[in-house]
């Protein structure tokens, strides 16, 4: 399970600390902003690419929300634990765009719930998607 904490709260620590207004909005950042992430594949169809998407979701702890083959993108969301929840959305969502035929570039963007930072920054969260992916077409 990943931990997570709002932002300000990390970024008045590195204030107090000492490390300045520059290494807060770049740490934040890396955190805090969506990530896209794009990698080479053949998966042979679309449909092949969306059933190897579903299935690294499930491995890598996203669940899967919206599904459409005809377009190849897949919409999954993760719920982190949260230790103390208010009136909002705190899901982090994964969008998958399979490239047509099935062959090309599929991107990959991790969108983190507004305020909320986790234990890992979106784009490597998105780059463990990719490993997980990548190993689903293999099978």
């Amino acid at each position: 399970m990943m931990k997570i904490t709002v932002w300000t709260s990390l970024a008045f620590g590195l204030i107090t600390a000492g490390c300045g207004e520059v290494a807060t909005v770049v740490l934040r950042d890396s955190f805090v902003k969506p990530a896209t992430v794009a990698r080479a594949v053949n998966s042979n169809s679309v449909e092949n690419g969306v059933k190897a998407a579903v299935a690294a979701a499930g491995k890598t702890f996203w669940t899967p929300k919206t599904i459409s083959v005809e377009t190849g993108y897949v919409l999954a969301e993760y719920q982190p634990e949260v230790i103390s929840r208010g009136p909002r959305d705190y899901a982090y969502k994964l969008e998958i765009r399979i490239p047509e035929k099935g062959r090309g570039d599929v991107l990959v963007t991790v969108t983190p719930p507004q305020g909320i930072m986790g234990g890992k920054p979106p784009e490597v969260m998105a780059n463990e998607f990719l490993d997980a992916f990548g190993d689903a077409l293999k099978k």
